[in-house]
């Protein structure tokens, strides 16, 4: 059923991971558990999206140096999250992700 959803949704959306995300935070797997289990989940679906984004021809000079440039503020995002994580309880965790999905949410149905 969950793959079924996400399969929708990356299709129509290119957003496929918050069915995920909210299917894993209501698990009672650890922080650490959720959270490798979400990197592999977002490697995976990201490294199958930029295959068939080459294979259709979809790569210009332009989009390279643009996903070159926007690396450097995805890593220190990254980097400032791993320290967060590394500070928060559990319940920390689950309700900091739990309130940013339902942000972005909101603000995905109001723009």
């Amino acid at each position: 059923m969950l793959g079924s959803i996400v399969g929708v949704l990356l299709g129509a959306t290119s957003v496929g991971a918050p069915p995920v995300i909210l299917y894993l935070l209501s698990g009672p797997d650890s922080q650490a558990v959720t959270r490798a289990n979400l990197t592999a989940f977002v490697t995976a679906i990201s490294a199958i999206g930029l295959v068939m984004l080459f294979i259709a021809g979809a790569y210009t000079t332009q989009l390279t140096v643009s996903a070159l440039l926007l690396c450097m503020p995805y890593l220190a995002a990254t980097w400032l999250g791993g320290t967060l994580f590394a500070r928060m309880s559990d319940r920390g965790v689950r309700r900091l992700a739990l309130g940013f999905m339902f942000t972005m949410g909101v603000f995905g149905l109001l723009m």
